[in-house]
């Protein structure tokens, strides 16, 4: 088996744990707001107290699953900027450099870690109208043209790679 499958491999077993911290940062206040919400059913004639508790607490609850999310997308920005890894990286003996070898550095740190985002975000922005359902479905779309570019490239680099000017290597 050749060198890069197997950084392949590594690579989609770090994203697992990288995706970890970043989802519990965000789903810990939706968690809370269905928590809080009272759990005692309505009747026909009055309206849900829980549901409209929900819909009252969602721009709040909203902002803190993206605060947390912005959070750990940083804290990813100093480790990769810093060490050349996050910690799912440095768990399976992985680490991010420059095309030519050189440490990635704050630009490409930046352009790895938000530039998928913001990717993400220009393209699916048209189907922010037709519900989650298609939203979901254009970013899973988006990952699976991801995993299609990283096997089809000679160097396996996946689009945010391409974007940020690096390559993933065996630590």
């Amino acid at each position: 088996m050749s060198e890069r499958p197997r950084v392949l491999s590594r690579l989609a077993a770090a994203s697992l744990i990288d995706v970890a911290p970043d989802y519990a940062l965000t789903l810990v206040p939706v968690y809370r707001a269905f928590i809080a919400v009272d759990p005692a059913p309505s009747t026909a004639d009055e309206p849900d107290a829980g549901e409209e508790a929900l819909r009252a607490s969602a721009p709040d609850v909203v902002r803190q699953a993206r605060r947390g999310s912005l959070a750990y997308r940083w804290l990813e920005v100093a480790l990769i900027c810093t060490f050349g890894r996050t910690p799912g990286m440095a768990l399976v003996g992985v680490k991010v450099v420059r095309s030519g070898g050189a440490p990635v550095g704050i630009t490409g740190a930046y352009a790895r870690v938000f530039g998928s985002n913001y990717l993400i975000r220009a393209l699916t922005t048209p189907l922010r109208g037709v519900g989650p359902t298609a939203l979901g479905g254009a970013m899973i779309a988006l990952e699976a043209a991801n995993a299609a570019a990283a096997l089809l490239d000679p160097e396996h680099r996946t689009l945010w790679n391409r974007l940020a000017g690096t390559r993933v290597v065996r630590a």
